[in-house]
């Protein structure tokens, strides 16, 4: 029988993530060194990057952000023009909206 030594895997989730759903974190419990762990953001945002882990550690955790998503869709407003500009503006950007006559 051949004996051998192998890195550690992570036992645990990696560190609180801001805006990351701790409830799937947890699934990261148990990967493998040299493997990632994809994580799942709070509605509302998108995640940039992943912590990886290294024999037994979390790293690469200034690389895996939540970020704030953007607004894909236009605004539906009853009795408005045209809010097509309003499509893929970044969170928090304002959207004029310009009524229909009447």
């Amino acid at each position: 029988r051949r004996l051998g030594c192998e890195e550690a895997p992570c036992e645990s989730p990696p560190p609180e993530i801001l805006n990351a759903d701790p409830k799937k974190t947890t699934a990261c419990v148990g990967t493998k060194s040299r493997q990632v762990c994809r994580i799942h953001c709070k509605l509302g945002f998108y995640a940039t990057g992943v912590p990886e882990c290294v024999k037994g550690a979390w790293r690469a955790l200034d690389l895996a952000r939540c970020e704030e998503a953007p607004c894909t869709m236009a605004p539906e407003v009853e009795n408005a023009k045209d809010t097509a500009a309003c499509t893929n503006r970044e969170s928090g950007d304002i959207c004029p909206v310009e009524c229909q006559q009447g």
